[in-house]
């Protein structure tokens, strides 16, 4: 074939290609061999070109330009189609890298268990790097100090080569809600080698059926407030699986007493050590003890049994005994002094007053009264009733034998009782923290019938009141003319005499008692010819002042401390006066100030405490350098 006819047929072959492209015609088929039908005369392709160029409005492309962007246009192909195949090849993980889990999926919450975590390696590369790791629910912890509460548990496995099957043990412990569904996540990441790393994940639903240990709490009956009650509470294994260590703990309400436990418990009776419980075992642990409260309050005493692994004790189960005051059977009413809230002063006599009625709706039988009177300003010799009075336990007794009707005391029959007893004239103060002195009496009233509705052992009611003692606050007001220690020097005659001035010094000296006191005022009046001098001192933050219009001085305090005075050194203010005694006081003691009123806030008590000292004259009993007649005035 000549060079000229290799060229018809290329271009032949280009034009059919070009038409069949650009307007979807497709030419007839012709056998290869018969070129001369299927190949225009060169001119022709040519003319075609140049009238689909004209046409376009487009300069017409040379032949060879044309040939070269069907040469690019077939490689760009080429290499977009193998990036995708190799692409799709490289990370075609699915198929022949696997991971498993096996185990139980049914489960005791409590009871540990293990899963198995598998790691298939068909590929023909080996897995650099490989790292296995479970994502844990929150109903499940690794057991032995790895991983927590939806925390991520991960171990490294190194290489995995090809066909290799690896294998990794995991211990779990369900702390899930019962009847729960929880679900585990295991997860593989490796590399080939480069810089990427592939992951493959499996993961596994396993279902916590029922705790591996019941507790059944013993609900109570209404309880008397005061009485003793048992709270009772078995635990079983219910599950195959012995436990190494079960421990039970107890949360007590504020008023509750604590008396005694069929097992020894800590050192802080609210906790149990049980040791192990095997499986099928049960046990009982009974807790005595009484709560105080008003009636048909509610109380609960929560009791959580735990199971200890590797030191950690994880709770399993909580059950509580609930508790409710019923109400009292036997109604008590106290009265000191012919009040509930009586404030008592040292020196008084205190008289209790006891009415009680029975309201439980049956009659009760043999019953005995109890009063017990207490408190360090008690003065015990004083006791006065018509009971038996135990002086070693300051106890008061009354039963039948001294009142008739306590053999069998009807429903809705009740009498009274009383009690007097004096309180010591002064507080016993010895430390500084001897302070709000209380008096404590007490009384209790019970019978061994005990209505069908109560769960106790004996029918009883208690009621207690206490007594406050409130504070004293006293002031003594003292005049001086020769006052050495005040380091004030007082000028004039002594005896004072008409017409010529006097200085004197006045203190007042506060000394307080058993409770603390706040708004402290002291004030009296300077009498006739007695003036202010200015001179004035004192160990506390404020000074006394003085009114000249009103002729009155006034001394506030904003807190007296308690035994401030009675231990260590009194509070005082000293001031300095000047007196010109007049023709009416000749022959006689010039009155200096009226009397002193002290008035204060007694903190403990809540009231308000008053106290008072005679008028000063220029007697001056108080300044032993004067004699009686050496303050009368002279002419």
């Amino acid at each position: 074939m000549s060079l000229d006819d290799l060229e018809r047929q290329l271009y032949a072959r280009s034009f059919d290609a070009a038409k069949r492209v650009r307007g979807g015609t497709k030419l007839p088929d012709t056998p290869p061999d018969d070129t001369s039908a299927s190949t225009p005369p060169p001119s022709s392709v040519r003319e075609q070109w140049n009238e689909e160029a004209a046409e376009s409005g487009k300069p017409p492309l040379s032949f060879t330009k044309k040939l070269l962007f069907v040469v690019l246009g077939l490689v760009v192909v080429g290499l977009v189609g193998g990036g995708i195949v190799y692409f799709a090849l490289s990370n075609r993980v699915e198929g022949d890298v696997t991971v498993s889990i096996d185990g139980s999926d049914r489960l005791y919450r409590g009871v540990p268990f293990e899963i198995v975590v598998g790691v298939s390696n068909q590929r023909e590369a080996v897995l650099r790097s490989a790292t296995l790791s479970l994502t844990l629910p929150p109903g499940l912890i690794s057991v032995g100090g790895v991983g927590s509460v939806g925390a991520l548990v991960s171990e490294p496995i190194g290489d995995v080569g090809t066909g290799i099957l690896t294998q990794k043990t995991f211990k779990l412990l369900p702390i899930g809600d019962v009847r729960s569904v929880q679900n585990i996540v295991a997860n593989l990441s490796y590399s080939l080698g480069g810089r990427g790393r592939f992951e493959v994940s499996e993961s596994r639903e396993v279902f916590i059926e029922q705790s591996a240990i019941s507790l059944e709490v013993k609900q109570l009956d209404k309880v008397l407030s005061g009485s003793t009650f048992t709270v009772e509470a078995e635990y079983t294994n219910v599950s195959g699986f012995d436990f190494p260590e079960v421990s039970i703990e107890a949360r007590y309400p504020s008023t509750f007493k604590f008396k005694s436990a069929n097992i020894a418990p800590d050192l802080s009776n609210s906790g149990w050590r049980l040791g192990t419980l095997k499986a099928g075992s049960r046990g009982t642990l009974a807790i005595t003890g009484s709560v105080e409260g008003p009636e048909d309050a509610r109380y609960g005493i929560p009791l959580t049994l735990s199971v200890n692994f590797v030191g950690q004790p994880y709770p399993l189960i909580e059950k509580t005994a609930d508790i409710v005051m019923a109400p009292s059977p036997i109604t008590i009413n106290v009265s000191v002094n012919g009040t509930p809230e009586y404030v008592a002063r040292v020196g008084d006599q205190l008289v209790y007053a006891v009415e009680y009625r029975n309201t439980s709706g049956i009659a009760l039988a043999d019953v005995v009264i109890r009063a017990n009177v207490v408190g360090e300003v008690v003065n015990p010799a004083t006791v006065a009733t018509d009971g038996q009075f135990d002086s070693s336990t300051n106890t008061i007794l009354w039963n039948a034998s001294n009142i008739p009707t306590l053999r069998l005391l009807d429903p809705g029959s009740g009498g009274a009782v009383s009690i007097a007893v004096n309180l010591k004239p002064t507080f016993p103060i010895r430390r500084l923290s001897d302070k709000n002195f209380v008096v404590k009496f007490s009384v209790t009233i019970d019978s061994p019938s005990v209505p069908f509705y109560l769960t106790a052992s004996k029918t009883s009611a208690t009621k207690t009141v206490e007594t406050k003692v409130g504070g004293a606050l006293a002031v003594d007001a003292q005049a001086f003319y020769r006052d050495f220690g005040a380091a004030i020097v007082n000028t004039g005659t002594l005896p004072p005499k008409v017409g010529v001035p006097t200085e004197y010094t006045i203190h007042w000296v506060l000394v307080n008692g058993a409770t603390d006191m706040k708004d402290a005022r002291l004030s009296a009046f300077l009498r006739s010819g007695v003036v202010w001098t200015g001179q004035v001192k004192t160990n506390t933050a404020t000074v006394p002042s003085w009114n000249e219009r009103t002729q009155e001085v006034v001394w506030a305090i904003d807190k007296v401390p308690a035994t401030k005075g009675t231990l260590g050194e009194p509070l005082e203010a000293i001031f300095q006066v000047r007196a010109v005694p007049s023709l009416t006081h000749a022959g006689k003691y010039q009155p200096l100030m009226g009397p002193t009123t002290l008035t204060a806030l007694d903190e403990f008590t809540g009231l308000s405490v008053e106290s008072s000292d005679s008028e000063l004259t220029t007697a001056l009993p108080d300044d032993p350098t004067v004699g009686q007649a050496a303050g009368t005035v002279v002419q």
